[in-house]
């Protein structure tokens, strides 16, 4: 299982990947979208359906591939002249939000369920219910996200 941690440390040894992926990020913006590398592109550019190329410094087709064997990019589909289109899997995402300190998927709900039942005297009314919903929060703080939801077999990671 690879861990948030490890995969930061893995790109900070590679930081010409470190800096595509991000930039990959950005272009995704969670809209999703894929990426390629095209000859007729040129080796230097990896080509995102969401805006400019990705100008790289060495063969796009060799950082594709170095991406998705961490798990960091999956092959989504071939289009029809035979070129790979990769996409980011939502483990990709959360990594890179966990890493740039935003809030997870699982932290924006909780606080905006927290929000919206402190608010109205929800825990005053309801004990139990609250009390579970503690529960439940708590878990999906310490367990290992693979464990809680179905996942891409592409990257399996836990929470530091």
């Amino acid at each position: 299982m690879t861990t948030f941690p490890e995969m930061r440390h893995w790109l900070v040894r590679h930081a010409d990947l470190d800096e595509v992926f991000r930039r990959m990020v950005d272009a995704d913006a969670g809209v999703g979208g894929w990426f390629m590398a095209s000859p007729s592109m040129g080796p230097e550019e990896i080509w995102s359906s969401n805006g400019p190329s990705i100008a790289v410094m060495r063969s796009a087709s060799s950082i594709l591939h170095d991406l998705e064997s961490q798990g960091l990019i999956r092959l989504a589909n071939y289009d029809s002249n035979g070129y790979a289109q990769y996409e980011l899997p939502a483990d990709a995402r959360e990594f890179e939000q966990w890493r740039r300190g935003l809030p997870s998927p699982v932290e924006r709900v909780e606080a905006q369920v927290l929000r919206l039942v402190d608010d109205t005297g929800f825990a005053e009314r309801h004990p139990d219910a609250a009390k579970h919903l503690r529960a439940a929060f708590e878990l999906l703080a310490v367990a290992p996200l693979d464990v809680l939801t179905p996942r891409s077999s592409v990257i399996t990671c836990a929470r530091p």
